[in-house]
């Protein structure tokens, strides 16, 4: 917490919140650069595609998976930007769970009224960091940041910036297994159907 009637001594921090000597990075530029490493290796990574349906071997095993039509209206209908799922052969498939949906912005009275519910310091911290961009000054720049937002809105109602919002996923699928003897795993797919879920 830093402001003009209160300043924290960053001695005064628990070692855990001290980053001395510690490098911060970016978590997306981690996994940018890890997909780039993998890659380098031959491994194919397919983001953005969810799997529709798993393509096994005459033994059982699992030969790959198949993903899903991509650019189909509510009504099942193609639209222009349809583009048809395609099968995947690998010898090593790997399975992330989780809900499928869309991500979607949340409306603005909802940004509005979560900003307005969070401290003063928060909201200007959400003003001062500009979210993975390079500090030329390290962390004092943050902190020069801070001080210019705090003696600009001194004393005024802080606004939700407008690159600050939430985001929310809409399930419409959500998948559960059930890992069974032999291969034979149980699986239970809940879809959406008008406000419904079906199981």
């Amino acid at each position: 917490m830093i402001s003009k009637s209160l300043s924290w001594p960053t001695w005064l921090l628990p070692k855990v919140q001290q980053n001395h000597k510690n490098y911060i990075i970016s978590l997306a530029n981690l996994c940018r650069w890890l997909a780039e490493q993998a890659e380098a290796l031959g491994v194919e990574i397919f983001p953005g595609f969810p799997a529709s349906e798993i393509i096994y071997n005459d033994d059982g095993s699992v030969k790959g998976v198949a993903t899903q039509d991509m650019g189909i209206d509510k009504e099942g209908n193609k639209k222009d930007s349809f583009e048809s799922g395609i099968e995947l052969h690998a010898k090593v498939t790997v399975f992330a769970e989780g809900c499928r949906g869309p991500l979607l912005e949340l409306p603005k009275n909802e940004s509005d009224n979560y900003f307005e519910s969070r401290s003063r310091e928060s909201q200007i911290g959400a003003w001062a960091s500009k979210q993975s961009s390079y500090l030329p000054k390290g962390y004092k720049s943050l902190e020069e940041s801070i001080e210019f937002y705090e003696e600009k809105y001194n004393g005024q109602v802080i606004p939700r910036p407008n690159f600050w919002s939430g985001r929310i996923v809409v399930p419409e699928r959500i998948e559960f297994w059930k890992d069974m003897e032999h291969r034979l795993h149980e699986r239970v797919l809940f879809k959406t159907d008008n406000d419904k879920w079906l199981k």
